[in-house]
């Protein structure tokens, strides 16, 4: 951060911990390296970007559900909220298994302020038709 380096930190459970229903209990473990270190966050707010990528999605195809995903990224943004009002303005993004199919639906999810595309960023015409829907 001191560097003016933009930092995307992910975030993000595993298959089992997603099973288990522990999705809320390890995104706020992750987030509190932000309250670690929040007077140098504070300072560089505006390069930092939050994704939530659960670790079970990345290339499988599986996404979860709408509602989840609200959610998840209705409780990221309170949490970091709660941190420090400021905090409200850093942008949240969501990556695992982005396609072309569900790209525009995914950003019509409160609190989703855009998209972390791995694989389909691979493929020119899957990344263009994702950019396309924006």
């Amino acid at each position: 951060l001191s560097k003016k380096i933009k930092i995307i930190y992910c975030i993000g459970e595993t298959l089992r911990q997603y099973k288990d229903k522990k999705t809320k209990i390890i995104l706020k473990r992750q987030l509190k390296s932000i309250e670690q270190n929040m007077s140098s966050v504070m300072k560089n707010i505006n390069n930092i970007i939050i994704a939530y990528e659960p670790v079970w999605a990345i290339g499988t195809g599986l996404v979860p559900t709408q509602s989840e995903l609200g959610y998840i990224f209705n409780f990221i943004r309170s949490n970091l909220k709660n941190k420090a009002s400021m905090l409200s303005r850093v942008k949240l993004l969501y990556g695992g298994s982005v396609s072309p199919d569900n790209s525009k639906s995914l950003l019509c999810i409160d609190n989703i302020d855009g998209l972390l595309v791995g694989g389909s960023s691979l493929d020119s015409k899957k990344f263009i038709d994702i950019c396309s829907t924006i």
